[in-house]
């Protein structure tokens, strides 16, 4: 996500404003974490390989602080009537590769050998699909509980049906890269190809990348906010059989039909970018190997180095989710994929009186009110979560003095309310009751 001129000295170290990262999770059996994902900004999995066979599911219910192991697909050991070892069961699933986390209670898994893995209850148990290839699941991406895309190094796979059901694409090359936008839209990508259907999958584009060097390795990470503006990170090596790579990244306004340089620089440790992500047309954040990270507050206009993360020779970004939708929380795969890291800014938000805001009838029904004259004509960001977080909604308004919410979807319990304005929150307990 970065410009190349502006290396010059936006080499300002984040590193005294951005200090708060926390080991939360170090391995506890033999495994590596291959992927994380988050469906909100309390729940998140995290899921890697044991003993280079066995899949491990991990997650979090608490924004990261703790995590526990939910699934394990192990190998299981058969006996006969004598208590004699006969043979040995194999795990159910192919090794985990990836994760992809929709709702609460929807996750799907990319496994080796074109395995995908289902829950529908949170994690508890796991469905097994086996999708029409023998390669390995390297990307899983749902927009929702039913469309989702799977990436299997030739292969494009889409379905309606949550799963059910995939229709495949065959591609001439191999693909690194994937990305669904909407129903019909996919955009993937690898090396310095950028492919793109607007059709689900009955026709794909092909555009090819207008790298500057020769001497290219791949292109690594792409994040699109809209069908028509994205970046791509990529690492190039610097000069032909370099064992140095730089960071690059490249930005389009027209869903890939042109790219702009923004970042093209080398820089200790010369390792090259991983991913990228923007939470919007502004604030983005590119990572990679040894550690690197890279932020934009202008749409990769300037990008500027963060050093905060305390960085060793062995320390290595393998994935980053931002589980609030901004880049000030982060949950990071790290190390030889051992660790997970999370990183919080510190930020001070004022508490506003109790008074400031009205929230009635509590216990509520089907309808909650609001009323404030502290908020009138003023941008207010509303949001409701029950008392283990998850959240039930979260709206911008214009406030006009009085503001109702429709609380049919909301299950009979306690909820809080958090009304956000100029930089300060208050918080309103109610119930729901039916």
């Amino acid at each position: 996500m970065k410009k190349l001129y502006i290396l010059i000295m936006l080499l300002l170290s984040y590193g005294n404003l951005f200090s708060e990262w926390k080991l939360v999770d170090v391995v506890k059996m033999s495994m590596n974490y291959w992927d994380i994902d988050c469906c909100d900004n309390m729940n998140c999995f995290a899921v890697g390989t044991s003993s280079g066979v066995q899949s491990t599911y991990i997650k979090t219910i608490d924004g990261g602080y703790n995590w526990e192991v939910i699934y394990f697909d192990e190998a299981k050991k058969i006996y006969d009537s004598n208590g004699v070892w006969i043979s040995t069961e194999p795990p159910r699933f192919g090794q985990i590769q990836c994760i992809d986390y929709v709702t609460s209670k929807f996750a799907v898994a990319g496994h080796k050998t074109g395995h995908i893995s289902i829950t529908r209850d949170g994690g508890m148990t796991w469905d097994s699909t086996q999708l029409n290839t023998d390669k390995d699941i390297l990307r899983i991406q749902f927009i929702d509980s039913l469309t989702g895309t799977a990436l299997s190094y030739r292969d494009i796979f889409i379905t309606h049906d949550a799963g059910i059901t995939w229709k495949k694409s065959n591609i001439s090359f191999e693909l690194k890269n994937l990305q669904m936008i909407n129903e019909n839209t996919v955009y993937a990508g690898q090396y310095q190809h950028f492919l793109k259907t607007t059709n689900a999958g009955e026709d794909w584009d092909v555009i090819t990348i207008p790298f500057h060097s020769v001497n290219f390795h791949g292109q690594t990470g792409m994040y699109f906010i809209n069908e028509d503006i994205g970046w791509i990170s990529a690492r190039m090596q610097a000069s032909d059989n370099s064992p140095t790579y730089t960071n690059v990244i490249m930005k389009t306004t027209n869903a890939g039909e042109n790219w702009e340089l923004q970042l093209d620089t080398l820089i200790d440790p010369p390792l090259g970018l991983y991913g990228i992500y923007f939470a919007d047309e502004a604030e983005g954040l590119a990572w990679g190997e040894g550690g690197i990270i890279w932020r934009t507050e202008n749409g990769g206009e300037d990008w500027i180095r963060d050093e905060s993360f305390p960085f060793e020779e062995s320390d290595h970004f393998r994935d980053l989710v931002f589980p609030e939708g901004h880049t000030r929380k982060i949950i990071a795969n790290v190390q030889l994929f051992e660790q997970i890291w999370m990183y919080e800014e510190n930020t001070s938000v004022k508490q506003l009186n109790k008074d400031a805001a009205k929230v009635f009838p509590n216990p509520s029904g089907n309808v909650l009110n609001i009323t404030s004259e502290e908020f009138n004509g003023k941008k207010v960001k509303i949001v409701i979560s029950n008392t283990t977080g998850q959240q039930f909604m979260d709206q911008e308004m214009y406030f006009s003095g009085s503001h109702s919410i429709n609380t049919n979807s909301l299950p009979s319990g306690a909820y809080v309310m958090s009304l956000f304005c100029e930089g300060a929150v208050i918080n309103k307990p109610f119930a729901v009751v039916r």
